[in-house]
């Protein structure tokens, strides 16, 4: 990822995220939430893409990259996030980052 910049969750565990392109304030940010098994710089080429037009959060979910443990919290991780990226954000995600995009929507 780009420059790493962390937010911190509800309960108190740092969440990395990185964010591309500069945005515009007619669109909203994306944010991007990868699977399981990966980290935030899986959803970098894709990102890179979206940033021609859009504001492109990516992170590392909990328990990879550099972001903290435990596993159970993250919904309000990714609120955290969304929080960063701020009003209107939408959320793509990949795997089970689908299925917690899901749960937080």
């Amino acid at each position: 990822m780009d420059e790493v910049k962390t937010v911190v969750s509800r309960d108190g565990t740092p969440i990395a995220y990185a964010r591309y392109g500069p945005g515009a304030a007619d669109r909203p940010a994306v944010v991007l939430v990868g699977g399981a098994p990966g980290s935030g710089a899986d959803g970098v080429p894709l990102a890179r893409l979206l940033a021609r037009s859009h504001a492109v959060y990516v992170y590392d979910r909990r328990g990879h990259g550099g972001s903290g443990h435990p596993l159970e919290r993250e919904v309000e991780d990714l609120a955290a996030v969304l929080s960063a990226a701020g009003p209107g954000a939408a959320v793509h995600g990949t795997g089970t980052g689908g299925v917690l995009a899901l749960a937080a929507a």
